[in-house]
């Protein structure tokens, strides 16, 4: 894969960073990346590789190219860790995974610090509000890495122009709240492979961490919030070994709140004022109102966020109360950690009911898993009996 052809330009009013993507073993046309930013925003931008580096080794190696050509120059310090990245890569996936040559001009100058904000990737979810209300009660306002700016990425899961406008202006409020300036950032970065599975395990850390490189002269320091506690890690997009190798000697790449488990987050954003009204969850991206409040990441939010000392009727699920009927009408598919967290903090508060339905969804799903798992082992007899 080479990268070459890095440009600027304003487009529609937009600051835009980008660079041309040709792959040279996989069958593919030429792709043109783009980063960009409103125009008062522009000055920010940084008119260097780093960012589509960083975006392009995950895509790169899952289409079985060899090399990683970039035709420029890329800091030192981010091509160890790219390697390093890539080290882990290999021994998590396997040999399919075999770290790709890289070849690029080695940066030798750096940025000043002086003038450059911390910022924090800001989806109103769970991971980000934990991190903002955490990160600034601990580190004073005037410190340099603390977040000012906040980082609302737009081209990712926000694809829909009715659901995208509505979860801007949620961010744009809470922000504001926040005293954080808002910067939405919209990129094309995913449309290097879209497949669900590579973005999940490999493509969506870098993917999130690149857009901070190209906002090098307005950031320092990124803050990325953990989507996952310690005692749980696995092989991961957003690992706490591979996130760090994705900063530069201009921009610090920060994973926070891997000490924390998804109640205990909850826990510490229940009470908030900023979270009641402006936490964004919902999986489906919903047009007309902020999270849908049915699907089973909404349900098993408002669980957690009641069980944790909330009011029932939150501002960012519409005001309405959760009932039994709300949990029994979805389907649980992934084992029940999440919900044994929040099981003793409901009985404390007599919610019985809501236990009860937890207790059958999670007993559903324990029947489908025996019943994919007898399938397979159908499936295995039957070959067996057809090969005698």
């Amino acid at each position: 894969m080479i990268l070459s052809g890095l440009r600027s330009s304003t487009v529609a009013g937009w600051a835009r960073l980008s660079a041309e993507v040709r792959h040279e073993v996989a069958s593919a046309p030429l792709a043109s990346l783009f980063v960009e930013v409103p125009e008062r925003f522009g000055d920010w931008l940084h008119e260097v590789y780093d960012c589509f580096a960083i975006a392009c080794f995950a895509p790169a190696t899952m289409h079985r190219e060899t090399r990683l050509v970039v035709e420029g120059d890329v800091c030192p310090l981010l091509i160890d860790g790219l390697g390093v990245a890539m080290a882990w890569y290999r021994h998590w996936y396997g040999p399919r995974w075999a770290p790709l040559a890289f070849e690029a001009g080695r940066r030798a100058d750096v940025l000043p610090a002086s003038g450059r904000v911390g910022a924090i990737y800001f989806s109103c979810g769970v991971d980000s509000l934990y991190s903002l209300r955490r990160i600034t009660a601990g580190m004073p306002s005037a410190h340099w890495g603390a977040p000012r700016a906040a980082l609302f990425v737009i081209g990712y899961d926000l694809r829909k122009p009715m659901a995208i406008e509505r979860a801007l202006a949620n961010a744009q409020a809470a922000a504001d709240l926040a005293g954080l300036t808002l910067v939405p950032v919209r990129s094309n970065i995913p449309s290097l492979d879209d497949d669900y599975n590579l973005w999940t395990l490999q493509f969506g850390g870098p993917g999130f961490a690149a857009l901070a490189h190209a906002l090098g002269r307005g950031i320092a320091r990124a803050w990325l919030g953990a989507d996952c506690d310690i005692p749980n890690l696995v092989p991961w997009c957003n690992h706490p070994a591979t996130a760090p190798e994705f900063s530069s000697h201009d921009v610090e790449i920060r994973q926070d709140g891997i000490e924390a488990t998804r109640a205990e987050k909850v826990g510490a954003i229940a009470d908030w004022d900023i979270a009641q009204r402006h936490l964004r969850v919902c999986t489906k991206n919903p047009e007309h109102m902020l999270n849908c409040g049915r699907c089973e990441k909404c349900v098993r939010t408002r669980l957690e966020l009641l069980a944790f000392g909330s009011a029932d009727a939150l501002p960012a699920f519409g005001g309405s109360t959760l009932s039994a009927a709300d949990v029994n009408a979805i389907e649980i598919r992934m084992d029940s950690i999440y919900y044994d967290e929040i099981v003793p903090p409901l009985r404390a508060r007599g919610r019985e009911d809501l236990i009860a339905a937890i207790d059958e969804r999670k007993r559903e799903w324990a029947r489908y898993k025996r019943w994919r798992s007898g399938g397979t082992l159908r499936a295995r007899a039957r070959r067996l009996v057809g090969a005698g």
